[in-house]
């Protein structure tokens, strides 16, 4: 490999990066501006979320495991970023085959969906995620997700 043709792949996939990230802030910005009338707890949440998706990028080889818990059920989904396509989701609103399933709480309804997108995931061919919050505290049923599915297998 010559010189010149390291040095510049990196500058190129930096710049793409800097566009996106730009591209990223503009939209959670207009979103920051309109939450006048949102709660405190929800323009934290928002505020944690930007600082975390700066850092967290999902490619086709280690996609990007984001959660979404909202106050009766929990949902999954496995993205890639870098063409911004849902590859796998999975919720707590699904029918399973086991439709006799009963849960004694939300953590372990959390701690299922975790087992269930991690199996989804080794069926594909993904063995390893990055684990985004999505500004949610890592703490209860994020992490009952987490917990899922590293058990089932899944790497992050």
């Amino acid at each position: 490999l010559e010189v010149s043709q390291c040095v510049c792949a990196p500058a190129a996939l930096h710049l793409w990066q800097t566009r996106r990230l730009q591209d990223l802030g503009y939209r959670l910005k207009r979103i920051l501006i309109k939450m006048g009338s949102l709660n405190i707890r929800k323009q934290a949440r928002f505020k944690r979320k930007a600082r975390i998706r700066k850092k967290i990028f999902g490619t086709s080889n280690k996609p990007r495991l984001c959660v979404f818990r909202s106050k009766k059920h929990i949902y999954a989904q496995v993205i890639d970023d870098s063409i911004g396509n849902t590859i796998i989701a999975a919720s707590s609103m699904e029918k399973t085959e086991d439709e006799g399933i009963k849960f004694e709480n939300n953590i372990a309804r959390a701690n299922f969906v975790g087992k269930l997108i991690a199996e989804r995931a080794i069926e594909k061919g993904l063995k390893s995620v990055v684990f985004d919050r999505n500004g949610f505290l890592y703490h209860g049923r994020v992490k009952a997700v987490s917990d899922g599915a590293r058990k089932a297998g899944l790497d992050f």
